[in-house]
């Protein structure tokens, strides 16, 4: 996330080209045009860090076609760290990590949580399997 646009495509590009039977998977940030993204991207320019990088996606959406449009295209697919923990996780994993670290206010996680995503892209088709994507 900390990369100008510019060197995430190449470096995207050349894992897909380099690796033509590959799967990629992607922890980013999502920073969207809201106040937490405001204040995330002004905390990283006060402490140097070129936010151009981070700025460039603001979606889901922007994520997948990132990776899509790098050659990673047969299927793709997205989350937020927010969706994995309300719909991947058991409700023993949720309580085990509610005891790591406890947050005064929920807002605040599904804040954080909302802000950060998974990508996974395939640029193969592995027999049996179908084109999918979130979308969302």
């Amino acid at each position: 996330m900390y990369l100008p646009p510019t060197a995430v495509t190449n470096l995207l590009k050349t894992l897909s080209t380099s690796f033509p039977k590959s799967r990629i998977v992607i922890y980013d940030a999502i920073v969207k045009d809201d106040i937490f993204g405001n204040v995330m991207c002004k905390n990283l320019e006060n402490a140097g860090v070129n936010t151009e990088g981070l700025r460039a996606v603001s979606s889901l959406k922007d994520q997948e076609n990132r990776v899509r449009d790098c050659g990673f295209n047969f299927s793709v697919r997205s989350c937020t760290m927010l969706q994995v923990y309300d719909n991947l996780l058991s409700g023993e994993q949720r309580r085990k990590a509610n005891r790591i670290e406890m947050l005064d206010e929920m807002e605040e996680w599904n804040l954080i949580m909302g802000h950060y995503c998974f990508v996974v892209g395939d640029n193969f088709e592995e027999e049996g399997s179908t084109c999918s994507s979130s979308g969302d």
